[in-house]
C-alpha cells in the first residue's frame, strides 16, 4: 500500500467509525485510577519473583498466616506488572492496561466485521462493550486475559465459517491463560460450547455441520487445549485453586465483585437491559441465532447474573451475535454491503475527527491528566481511596506496631509500598480461612471490637474514613488510641502503651 493509499484509508468514514470504540476503550482506562484491591499485591509478588528467581510457596506478607503454604497462580502477570512499573512507573501500568484493552477492542471489531456487521454497527457494538465491561478493565492480571478470550472466540468463529480456523492457537492461548489468571475455566467453557454445538448438530444430522476432517481437528485441538492448562508450575492443581476461590463462602457472600449487580446500579441496570434486548431482538428476528451463539448467551448469562465480574465475559460472548442484526436494523441493507458510497466521503472532515480523538486521548494520558485539575475520581493515577500518606507514616514510625488491622484493599497497598510491615489480610482470599474473614468483616463494621482486637493482638489500626467509619468511631470513643496520622482518606492509630 502506497502512502497515498494509506492517507485515503485514514480519511474514510469507516476508519473513523472503527476508531471510535478503540479510542473510547483507551479513554476508559486512562480515566480510571488504579484500584488497590487487585493490583498492588500482584506487583509485590512480582518483585519477589524477579528478586529471587522463583515463585514463593509460603506467605511472607501477613502476620495472621505467616509461613503458611501459598502459591501465586497469576505469577506471570505479576512479573509483567512489576517489570512494567520498574521501567515506566504507575504511568506505564496504565498505558499497558490501555494497550491490552485496545487490542481486545480491535479483536472484537474484527469478529463483528467477520460476522457481517458494517463499520457503523460494529463501532456501536464496540462502544456498547465499553459501557458494559469498562469497569472490569483496571490494572490487574485479569485484564491480560481479555484478548485471550477474544482470540479463542475469533479462532472458533473462523473455524465454524469455513473449517479452516487456526486451531493450534487454542492450546497456546489456554496455556498462557493458566499462568496469567485463575479465570482460565472461562476459556475452556468457550471451547466446550463449540465442541458441544457441533457434536449436537452431527448427532441430530442437522445441516451446516463441519466436514469430518474439520470436526476431528476441532476435537483434537480442543483436547490439547485442556491438557495445555497443565503447562504451569502447579499443573492441574490450578483447578483446585480456582475451585477454592470460587467456592469460598465469604467471597461469594461478601466480596462486592463476586456478588450480583443490582438493578439500582447503573452497571447492573445496563447489563440487565442489554440481556433483555438481546433476547428480544433474537426472538423477533426472522433469523435465529446459531446454536453456538445461543449456548454462549445462556451459559454465560447465569454467571453474569450471579456475580458482576462475569458481566465482562458475558458481554464478549454475546455481542458477536448482534452484528448482523444490528446491521440490518441500523442500515436497512444486505449483510454484504459494508461501506457507504465513495461520493459521501469527506476525507478532510474525517481526518480532523481522527486528529481530535488522538488529541483527546493524549490529554487524558497518565502523564498529562494529573495536570488538568480533574476530579480525583478520574484525574488521579492511584485511587484516592488508597492510603498512600497513612502507609508512609506507618512505615516511617520507628515505634510502629507489629500487628496492624486495616482493610483488605489497604493490605494490598501495604505489601507493595511498605513490605516491612506485615498485614492482617490482603486480596489473596484463598490464603485466609473463612473464620478470619468473618472476623475481619465484623471488625470492619465496628462489631465485637474489643473481643476481636484482643483475639488477634492488634495494637495498630490503619482505617479508611469511609469504609471503616463505625470502627474508627468506636476506637476513638474508647480513648485508648493515639492518632499518629490522619488525612482525608485514612487514619493511622496506635494503642497507648500498657494496653
Amino acid at each position: 500500500m502506497t502512502l497515498a493509499d494509506r492517507a485515503r484509508a485514514l480519511g474514510r468514514v469507516e476508519t473513523v467509525w472503527l476508531a471510535l470504540p478503540v479510542f473510547a476503550a483507551v479513554l476508559r482506562v486512562f480515566l480510571t485510577p488504579i484500584e488497590p484491591a487487585d493490583s498492588w499485591y500482584h506487583l509485590a509478588i512480582g518483585r519477589t519473583i524477579v528478586a529471587e528467581g522463583a515463585i514463593p510457596r509460603t506467605d511472607r506478607f501477613s502476620f495472621t498466616r505467616a509461613g503458611e503454604s501459598h502459591f501465586e497462580q497469576s505469577w506471570l502477570a505479576d512479573v509483567v506488572l512489576y517489570t512494567t512499573h520498574r521501567t515506566l512507573g504507575n504511568e506505564g501500568l496504565v498505558v499497558l492496561a490501555a494497550l491490552v484493552v485496545a487490542a481486545s477492542q480491535v479483536l472484537l471489531l474484527g469478529v463483528l466485521l467477520a460476522r457481517g456487521a458494517d463499520a457503523r454497527a460494529a463501532a456501536l457494538l464496540g462502544i456498547l462493550w465499553v459501557a458494559l465491561a469498562g469497569n472490569n478493565w483496571n490494572v490487574r492480571p485479569q485484564t491480560f486475559t481479555i484478548p485471550l478470550f477474544l482470540g479463542l472466540l475469533a479462532v472458533l468463529d473462523r473455524h465454524r465459517r469455513d473449517g479452516k480456523g487456526p486451531l493450534w492457537f487454542i492450546p497456546v492461548l489456554l496455556a498462557l491463560w493458566a499462568n496469567l489468571h485463575g479465570s482460565f475455566p472461562i476459556g475452556a467453557t468457550l471451547i466446550g460450547i463449540a465442541c458441544f454445538a457441533e457434536g449436537t448438530r452431527r448427532l441430530l444430522r442437522r445441516a451446516g455441520t463441519l466436514d469430518p476432517s474439520a470436526w476431528r481437528r476441532l476435537v483434537l485441538w480442543s483436547a490439547l487445549g485442556i491438557l495445555a492448562l497443565a503447562a504451569n508450575p502447579r499443573g492441574f492443581e490450578v483447578f483446585r485453586y480456582v475451585a477454592g476461590v470460587s467456592g469460598h463462602h465469604v467471597v461469594r457472600a461478601r466480596m462486592e465483585e463476586w456478588t450480583p449487580a443490582g438493578v439500582a446500579e447503573p452497571a447492573g441496570a445496563l447489563f440487565l437491559c442489554y440481556a433483555v434486548l438481546w433476547a428480544a431482538l433474537h426472538a423477533g428476528a426472522r433469523r435465529t441465532p446459531t446454536l453456538e451463539d445461543a449456548l454462549r448467551f445462556f451459559v454465560f448469562l447465569p454467571l453474569a447474573l450471579s456475580m458482576r465480574r462475569a458481566i465482562l465475559w458475558f458481554s464478549i460472548a454475546s455481542l458477536p451475535a448482534l452484528g448482523t442484526l444490528a446491521t440490518f436494523m441500523l442500515a436497512g441493507r444486505s449483510r454484504s454491503s459494508r461501506f457507504r458510497p465513495a461520493a459521501r466521503e469527506r476525507p478532510a472532515a474525517n481526518a480532523v475527527l481522527l486528529s481530535l480523538l488522538v488529541l483527546l486521548t493524549a490529554a487524558a494520558s497518565p502523564w498529562t491528566k494529573p495536570r488538568l485539575g480533574l476530579d480525583p475520581a478520574v484525574g488521579s493515577l492511584v485511587s484516592p481511596e488508597t492510603p498512600v500518606a497513612a502507609t508512609e507514616a506507618l512505615a516511617r514510625d520507628r515505634g510502629r506496631p507489629e500487628r496492624v488491622f486495616h482493610s483488605m484493599e489497604a493490605g494490598s497497598w501495604i505489601v507493595w509500598a511498605a513490605p516491612e510491615v506485615k498485614v492482617f489480610v490482603d486480596p489473596r482470599i484463598e490464603l485466609y480461612p473463612e473464620e478470619l474473614w468473618e472476623d475481619y468483616l465484623a471488625l470492619s463494621r465496628g462489631e465485637r471490637v474489643e473481643e476481636l482486637l484482643a483475639k488477634y493482638e492488634v495494637n495498630g489500626l490503619l482505617l479508611s474514613r469511609a469504609g471503616e467509619a463505625a470502627l474508627l468511631a468506636a476506637v476513638l470513643a474508647s480513648g485508648e488510641w493515639d492518632i499518629r496520622h490522619e488525612d482525608g482518606a485514612a487514619v493511622y492509630l496506635v494503642r497507648w502503651a500498657g494496653r
